[in-house]
């Protein structure tokens, strides 16, 4: 029985008797109920989340920065393979003129890739977004999806043409017209390759773009460097390393528009090679950059890495491992982005396409139309089978 019921059955005596000679009683009286509004009371605080997302997700797509971008003036490419038998004869004093020689050509084709990420909004999420939280949905979405649609590139043009191969279910890659921008482990390969990691059933899975123009079945026209291991993965090495330099530089490679690529955990590896060799000079911090992406801050006593030998280290968490991430030498001047239309955004929505739509909806889509291109296959390198 509460207090208050306890009362009403008393009479005034003893009511005045309590209430004068116990303390207690009085106390009781007069004690105050307390119901505070506080952040937890149910209903009274609702969390506003202002901005609509903060990404925590890794979206790098270095190597797609670091590509060198030209635009798509034609498809083909025409290629000189080899030097004419006779490249040139001395002339005697009175000596006809020597014959006529010609060395030989080849060419191929590219098809345009159109990568397209699209996505789009109710009418109905805007218009409560707008009013309990005051943000408009579709530009709060715009930058992580432009962010989304980069590294979807980015993804692409590290594929692993191994896995490719392992897994291929037509006879022959490029009667498929593969609708994917190439990616560079497929561009830079050899025949050796082919035959030790490519599909034992099928042919062309390390035969870039669509066509049999690049053939690695058959020849050796169209090799890269490509220094592998089919017993076992192994450490990188110092004569690794220089080993693909200079074959890549005998091959052609232009230092000067060149750079590595690979992953954090080789890059980490190289950079334990570097300590190995270190000479305290002083700590002037370096950074070396291609195409306007700069390599991480290192130091000349080489705590960290930022190059190896003058060529800078890109590095990029797509790169197709083995047992660690693979290595390429990249000769950008050579090796490129071609780009038919550069990345767009495509919208519409609102009240007047709503009928076109059939939907009340607003629709976005970033797309990107191009093609990775090689002009020169053989002073394009890389080290696979990494442990």
């Amino acid at each position: 029985m509460s207090l208050y019921d306890e009362i009403e059955k008393m009479s005034m005596e003893e009511y005045q008797t309590r209430f004068y000679h116990d303390p207690e009683f009085r106390t009781q009286i007069f004690r105050k109920t307390d119901y505070p509004i506080i952040s937890s009371t149910a209903d009274v605080w609702q969390a506003l989340y202002g901005e609509l997302l903060w990404s925590q997700i890794n979206r790098e797509y270095n190597l797609l920065n670091a590509l060198r971008k030209v635009p798509w003036v034609r498809d083909g490419v025409r290629i000189l393979l080899s030097d004419p038998a006779l490249q040139g004869e001395w002339y005697t004093e009175d000596g006809a003129l020597p014959d006529t020689t010609k060395p030989t050509f080849d060419k191929y084709t590219t098809d345009s890739k159109w990568g397209i990420t699209a996505w789009d909004i109710s009418e109905k999420a805007k218009q409560h977004a707008a009013r309990n939280e005051g943000i408009d949905l579709g530009p709060s979405l715009m930058n992580e999806y432009a962010e989304m649609h980069k590294e979807f590139l980015g993804k692409a043009i590290l594929d692993d043409a191994s896995i490719a191969g392992d897994t291929g279910t037509t006879a022959h890659r490029f009667v498929t017209a593969p609708t994917e921008m190439e990616t560079i482990d497929r561009i830079i390969a050899s025949s050796e390759e082919e035959d030790e990691h490519g599909s034992t059933s099928y042919n062309h899975w390390f035969d870039p773009y669509d066509e049999e123009a690049i053939d690695r079945d058959s020849g050796t026209d169209y090799d890269s460097v490509v220094l592998m291991d089919i017993s076992a993965d192994r450490a990188i090495s110092d004569a690794l390393l220089r080993q693909l330099i200079r074959e890549c530089e005998e091959a052609g490679l232009n230092p000067s528009t060149s750079f590595f690529l690979t992953g954090r955990d080789t890059r980490d590896d190289i950079a334990a090679l570097q300590q190995a060799q270190l000479r305290y000079l002083p700590t002037t911090k370096v950074q070396m950059g291609i195409n306007g992406i700069q390599t991480a801050f290192g130091q000349e006593v080489g705590f960290k890495v930022a190059s190896y030998d003058d060529y800078p280290i890109i590095v990029d968490k797509n790169v197709p491992k083995d047992g660690s991430s693979r290595i390429y030498l990249i000769d950008s001047s050579r090796l490129y982005l071609k780009v038919m239309l550069p990345t767009m955004l495509l919208r519409t929505g609102g009240a007047l396409n709503w009928l076109q739509l059939d939907n009340l909806k607003d629709r976005y889509a970033y797309l990107t139309v191009g093609e990775v291109e090689c002009t020169q296959f053989k002073c394009q390198g890389k080290i696979r089978d990494l442990s």
